[in-house]
């Protein structure tokens, strides 16, 4: 909390004296200072406007340098780079076009500036929709006609920026100057249908409420800022919004992920190490001590390394080679066969070069065999690689006693489905699937991008 809240502080600072920097420098360098027969007013705009757009370049290069020099590796960085990287070209255009307005030998600079900036802004609608729902984790949640919808929404934006240079229905350049046209407000339309899907998403995500609200705010001050821009064109506060939007994302999930990978790994350490496992597992080793002593020894060692792998693999960050987790699964595939001779473990592994978040396998073998064949007869368990053209396959199948959807809900099989499946899609960025057939097995399905 402490480093969250130095973050945003450093932050306000840098933004509040970059501002009066800049606004200095406008009202005291001619280059800055006047439009060319503009009035008093229009010059304040352009100044207020110009100082702005500086500020928000400047905060812009912070965010991007620091997420350049980070050492936290993680799904959501190359998403605010290139937000960063748009939304800094978006306010260079403009702050170009304020300065150069009224200057006929810039107008030919001009009309291509504020047509890049309307190209822009379209991308950083798209780039502010995928990283959202990136963050929000719906994408697979999300109906593809409406993926498909707002994907020609922006097909369409894009091509009436060009349509708009030829008839003007957005805007002219006519003497290096800007006239808004008759039609402007359409170029708001494709923004305002992504911030209000967004905005239905994160009310009606099943997220705890204060994660929520940061959610719901970042759809609001876009649509907000769009509502007063299309009533007044002569301050430049859409992508000013669109900006302070960028910062909450930044402090909110870039900052604090550390601490968020820090508790999740904690919680996987301790949901992986099942008691009953480890007791049973001891009761094991103790009656074969008498039985037969060096299978005792073995099943000792196994244990360590089973035991050791949980604890090295829950201090990772990064991704592990599948040959790793393939161990750690057989090692306890080892440990079980000892307490269920009437399970056989099958691995038929066709490929193998790959990396996979650590413990993804042995917990879904873990569990076909706690909630699936330990009171089979013949129960088999059955862990097949494969590769396709996009993807490394990871298949768990169990003939066990399978089931319904919705059994599971709020239990500890469900909460250890789950986790899998999220570190699966947010750290390889692969699928997670479940296929049941009551009394006749279930089959996970890890699919990990090439």
């Amino acid at each position: 909390m402490k480093e969250k809240n130095i973050t945003g502080w450093g932050l306000f600072f840098l933004t509040l004296v970059f501002f009066i920097s800049a606004l200095f420098c406008c009202q005291h360098f001619h280059f800055f200072n006047l439009i060319p027969g503009g009035t008093i007013k229009e010059n304040i705009e352009a100044a207020a406007n110009i100082s702005m757009e500086l500020t928000g370049m400047a905060v812009c290069s912070f965010l991007y340098a620091s997420l350049i020099i980070s050492e936290k590796k993680n799904r959501f960085r190359s998403l605010f780079q290139q937000l960063l990287f748009f939304e800094d070209l978006i306010l260079f255009c403009d702050c170009i076009s304020w300065i150069i307005s009224g200057k006929l030998y810039y107008n030919s600079l001009l009309i291509v500036s504020n047509a890049v900036f309307l190209v822009c802004a379209g991308i950083i609608f798209q780039l502010f929709w995928n990283s959202e729902i990136e963050i929000m984790n719906i994408r697979t949640s999300i109906p593809k006609p409406v993926l498909y919808g707002i994907r020609i929404a922006a097909v369409t934006y894009y091509f009436s920026v060009f349509l708009n240079i030829k008839f003007g229905f957005y805007y002219t350049i006519s003497n290096a100057m800007y006239f808004p046209g008759k039609y402007r407000y359409l170029q708001y339309i494709f923004p305002a249908i992504v911030c209000l899907v967004l905005l239905y998403y994160a009310c009606t995500v099943k997220i705890l409420v204060k994660i929520k609200l940061p959610y719901i705010l970042m759809a609001i001050v876009p649509l907000i800022t769009i509502i007063i821009q299309n009533a007044s064109y002569s301050l430049s506060l859409m992508y000013m919004s669109v900006l302070a939007v960028i910062i909450i994302l930044y402090i909110n999930i870039h900052v604090n992920l550390g601490f968020k990978i820090e508790e999740f790994k904690n919680k996987v350490m301790i949901s992986q190490i099942q008691p009953h496992f480890m007791y049973n597992t001891l009761t094991t080793i103790k009656a074969l001590c008498r039985e037969d002593p060096g299978l005792a020894a073995k099943t000792i060692t196994n244990f360590a390394d089973y035991l050791r792998c949980n604890m090295d693999f829950a201090s990772l960050e990064t991704t592990i080679p599948f040959e790793k987790e393939l161990k750690h699964t057989k090692t306890y595939a080892e440990i079980e066969k000892l307490r269920f001779d009437n399970i056989t473990f099958e691995f038929n592994i066709e490929d193998s070069d790959f990396e996979v978040p650590a413990l993804v396998v042995q917990p879904m073998v873990e569990n076909a065999v706690r909630h699936g064949v330990r009171n089979r007869k013949d129960g088999h368990i059955l862990v097949h690689t494969f590769a396709d053209e996009a993807f490394h396959n990871i298949v768990v199948q169990d003939n066990g006693k399978g089931f319904v959807k919705g059994q599971f809900n709020g239990s500890r099989t469900h909460i250890g489905l789950t986790n899998t499946r999220v570190r699966i899609e947010r750290i390889v960025h692969g699928t997670f699937k479940i296929d049941s057939i009551p009394e006749k097995g279930v089959t996970i399905t890890m699919r990990i991008p090439k």
